[in-house]
């Protein structure tokens, strides 16, 4: 998609409660996991956004929802860690993995599928993290239509959009303050909200036809120009077995982006023929949620999770 036409795709009213309910779900998810807010030492947590309108403004609202939620319950920013940190767990007993050198970290299918998306070789020179386990967690955009004005910005929201996320959860934003202090609250809270929750932009993950599916629906309407290349050299970045002595380190991550990447991933991941992610369907603002241990076993713990969501407000 043209960056002109990009523009032209904003969320809907639908799309954006189903961003807002997504940041509640993602939020209580995590935290029952232990995985956010960062309360261990062997525990990272990173965000990361497609670089198209629609996945912007999707990872903004589930950014901001998780952050009101936050600061509801620790309510003292500066002493989360110390004062959330519980004991260190205990040391692993398991056995570091044995990667050959031939296999690297990479999360490969052992035999050939015959997809020359898999045959290629990655020019990747991402380092191997160095943990026990990685959990990728993949969520759809929400619902979008025509814009009919300039979409929000993703870095600097109006002051009506920070009041709007507030009611739900309440943050400490009210209708009573001055301009000035609007200002200076705003400047406090994206401060906060970057040391809690630092947001990336991963420019591959961009939407585009990672492969031509099989069956394909669209043979006879013409050639089409998948984008195989650039969607398989992330897959090699973003899917790689945890390697190091420290088995008890989980890394998390929380990628914004599209259903066409999200399902090639999630088949590719899972060492499935990746040219049958036609054939899944994952709902606007849904969750995938992708698990990597330390010997290369991975694991779809969630696919495609609307449990958050009304059924009349779903869509496709």
């Amino acid at each position: 998609m043209s960056k002109e036409g990009d523009h032209l795709r904003a969320l809907t009213q639908r799309g954006r409660d189903q961003a807002r309910l997504t940041g509640e779900r993602l939020y209580t998810l995590l935290n029952a996991e232990g995985l956010f807010p960062v309360r261990r030492e062997n525990c990272t947590f990173s965000y990361v956004q497609s670089p198209l309108t629609r996945a912007r403004q999707t990872a903004h609202i589930i950014r901001e929802t998780m952050f009101g939620l936050y600061s509801m319950e620790y309510s003292d920013h500066a002493d989360r860690i110390a004062s959330g940190a519980g004991a260190s767990p205990p040391e692993s007993q398991k056995a570091a993995p044995e990667v050959t050198p031939e296999r690297g970290s990479k999360l490969e299918m052992k035999q050939d599928k015959g997809s020359e998306d898999v045959q290629a070789n990655s020019s990747s020179t991402t380092s191997a993290t160095p943990d026990g386990q990685s959990r990728r967690w993949w969520l759809s955009f929400g619902s979008s239509g025509t814009a009919k004005k300039k979409p929000l910005s993703n870095e600097e929201p109006r002051i009506e959009e920070v009041q709007e996320t507030s009611k739900r959860p309440k943050c400490r934003w009210t209708e009573d303050l001055t301009p000035e202090l609007i200002e200076a609250e705003a400047s406090e809270h994206q401060t906060a909200k970057a040391e809690v929750i630092p947001l990336g932009t991963e420019t591959r993950i961009a939407e585009g036809l990672p492969c031509i599916p099989d069956p394909d629906p669209q043979e006879r309407v013409g050639r089409r120009h998948p984008v195989s290349k650039r969607i398989a050299e992330v897959f090699q970045d973003i899917f790689r077995i945890p390697q190091g002595s420290n088995l008890d380190h989980v890394s998390t991550q929380v990628y914004v982006c599209h259903a066409n990447v999200i399902r090639y991933f999630l088949l590719r991941a899972l060492q499935l023929d990746e040219r049958a992610w036609l054939r899944l369907s994952v709902a606007h603002a849904s969750i995938v949620w992708i698990s990597i241990d330390h010997d290369g076993y991975v694991s779809a713990r969630l696919l495609g999770d609307t449990g958050h969501i009304p059924v009349e407000g779903l869509s496709f």
